[in-house]
């Protein structure tokens, strides 16, 4: 699916890139320097599926709306406060090495006009959030007649 490809840093930006122009601005990063989930889109009969990773964030963490035709991910993890300040995990130890350390993030993405808004289902399941968007019924041409 070509369409909802297109990106923007947060829900609050005002421009948008297409996945190709992104690539071609920025390197790679290492897959550990992500900022943002991994996201697959896949398109079935009728429908278009959204699966975005989302390690170790609760489901009561993530937001999913929708602003016109603009789909917005944003997830705050939720972190203890003592082992922000601590650095530690809350039992009076310290951290030596840490990686895998919670963020804030957004994701956007720019949904076609064929993808039936009303009719968005998401689902969060060992750590992947599944988004369904389906399709609109296709409209069919008819005969318009000519009155006198």
């Amino acid at each position: 699916m070509r369409y909802i490809l297109t990106r923007t840093g947060t829900p609050a930006a005002t421009r948008s890139y297409s996945r190709t122009s992104l690539e071609s601005l920025f390197p790679r990063t290492a897959e550990w320097d992500r900022r943002t989930p991994a996201v697959d889109i896949h398109e079935e009969e009728g429908r278009y599926v959204l699966e975005a990773e989302l390690p170790g964030v609760a489901e009561s963490d993530i937001e999913v709306k929708l602003e016109d035709s603009l789909l917005i991910i944003h997830a705050t993890p939720n972190r203890d406060a003592a082992q922000e300040t601590s650095h530690g995990n809350g039992n009076g130890s310290r951290y030596l090495v840490r990686e895998r350390a919670q963020r804030e993030f957004g994701r956007s993405f720019v949904l076609p006009k064929d993808v039936n808004r009303d009719a968005i289902k998401a689902h969060h399941r060992n750590g992947v959030l599944t988004l369904t968007l389906d399709k609109v019924a296709a409209s069919k041409p008819r005969s318009i007649p000519i009155q006198n």
